[in-house]
């Protein structure tokens, strides 16, 4: 499906196409959302079960090519308490650890953009 906009045609035309794919793109996100969560399910079974028969270090062949368990590292999120939390091992000195955390603050770059937002009021989200 393709949407364009042309210099001619009206606010009200473009405002219906930006709701339009809008909500096409809440659905998708809903499902994928699903779909997610059932790979996550689907994968904790399949990972017990070869555990299970021990064949976890075993290579599956499928019709498009090959699965197999790997770890994989998860690192949790850079925010600034973990980061103050670090200083705080490091550095002694509490009132260079606030300078340092003002600094970050304040000299994260900002960037200023204008879109639509949208607010239901149908529904709750």
């Amino acid at each position: 499906m393709e949407l364009s906009i042309s210099d001619s045609e009206s606010l009200e035309k473009s405002i219906q196409k930006w709701v339009l794919v809008d909500n096409q793109i809440q659905v998708l996100q809903e499902k994928i959302k699903t779909m997610r969560e059932w790979k996550k399910k689907m994968s904790e079974k399949v990972v017990l079960k070869m555990n299970e028969k021990g064949i976890q270090d075993r290579i599956i062949s499928i019709p498009d090519g090959e699965l197999s368990i790997q770890d994989k590292k998860e690192y949790s999120s850079l925010s600034y308490g973990y980061i103050e939390e670090c200083l705080q091992k490091i550095i002694k000195d509490k009132d260079q650890i606030d300078y340092i955390m003002d600094v970050l603050r304040e000299n994260r770059e900002i960037k200023i953009i204008k879109e639509i937002k949208r607010k239901n009021i149908l529904s709750n989200k």
